[in-house]
């Protein structure tokens, strides 16, 4: 699949988010939110922060069932555990969400 993607971030913080963007239909295909290494953050096992990203995608208006997981790797930080980067990824399986 080939997407847009469009960086959002506040010079001068580290906290940055990516968004895919289908440049057929301009869904989002894809969300990542990057942190840096030593913020903050929970330590949650890998089916409670699967079910974070879940409710977030709710919250924003979409239907779950329309994403898979891509990835399953864990980083141990300073001060938090991070799925895939900084959260679980999911991407989009079809267009109309």
């Amino acid at each position: 699949m080939r997407f847009w993607e469009v960086r959002f971030y506040k010079p001068g913080e580290k906290e940055e988010f990516f968004v895919g963007v289908d440049p057929i239909d301009g869904s989002v295909v894809k969300l990542e939110r990057v942190l840096a290494d030593e913020a903050a953050g929970e330590n949650l096992p890998r089916d409670e922060a699967f079910n974070e990203a879940r409710g977030f995608l709710i919250e924003q208006g979409y239907r779950p069932s329309k994403f898979r997981m891509v990835e399953n790797s864990m980083k141990r930080r300073l001060n938090r555990v991070d799925y895939d980067g900084g959260e679980v990824l999911i991407a989009a399986v079809s267009a109309s969400f």
